[in-house]
């Protein structure tokens, strides 16, 4: 009788196995993307109106909807209308997981002081005083620079939030140079580039040094390493704010 009873029980158990196995996995929900400008936002209803590319479509926004502007966190309350926006979202429901606006405003000026906190900028006789962080791209003729002090004086474009002034980026210009070492000079900060007639450069205490896109220090070039700086100043304060090797 025992046996039976076992036996019955094993029976029993394999076949629920056999039935849990055969049931379908439910899909996961599928998400897409839609980018266009935004249109409007229903806070009574919590629904936002995107114009897109395909004509205009309304997203369901909930408490769970992450909100970002120019890819930092964001609430509900800074949608405007004729952000550029990307919403991330269930098909079936439209119900939006993700939020991301894009608002920007783009100015040429001149940059007139450099603090930890903040970057004085000048567009015509107007005077900002722009907000850098940590995820601010800020460059000399495209080499990302570490001590921004560099750049005091020197013209750039300016690419920032209307209202907060956070740079999301700044490209700052001066006078270019390529060529090959042909000796480095670290204990007198000086490089000296090949050619017919060599050329010494003196390089500044607060340059930007990179090599094979790392920072590092003067004495790591080598000589017949191939480079390319930013020149500022003019005569005797002629130096290289930021240096980089290329391939």
């Amino acid at each position: 009788m025992n046996r039976l009873i076992l036996a019955l029980a094993l029976l029993f158990g394999m076949a629920s196995v056999g039935l849990k196995a055969s049931r379908p996995l439910l899909a996961a929900p599928v998400n897409f993307e839609a980018t266009g400008t935004v249109i409007g936002f229903d806070q009574d209803n919590n629904t936002l109106s995107v114009n897109t590319r395909l004509g205009p479509e309304v997203f369901r926004v909930s408490s769970t909807t992450t909100i970002l502007l120019n890819n930092h966190g964001a609430t509900l309350q800074d949608i405007q209308q004729n952000d550029q926006v990307t919403v991330t979202f269930r098909f079936d429901t439209n119900e939006a997981s993700t939020v991301h606006l894009f608002r920007e405003v783009r100015r040429t000026g001149k940059i007139t002081s450099v603090t930890n906190t903040a970057i004085g900028f000048r567009v015509g006789s107007a005077q900002l005083q722009l907000r850098p962080n940590e995820q601010s791209r800020v460059t000399l003729l495209g080499i990302p620079v570490t001590d921004r002090s560099v750049l005091t004086n020197l013209p750039a474009t300016a690419v920032y939030e209307p209202g907060s002034l956070l740079v999301l980026s700044l490209g700052a210009s001066a006078t270019g140079v390529t060529g090959r070492i042909k000796s480095v000079d670290a204990t007198r900060r000086r490089i000296t580039l090949a050619g017919r007639r060599p050329t010494i450069y003196a390089v500044a205490a607060n340059a930007t040094l990179l090599r094979s896109g790392r920072t590092a220090e003067l004495s790591e070039f080598q000589v017949g390493d191939r480079v390319r700086f930013a020149r500022i100043g003019r005569g005797a304060t002629n130096r290289i704010a930021a240096l980089t090797t290329i391939r």
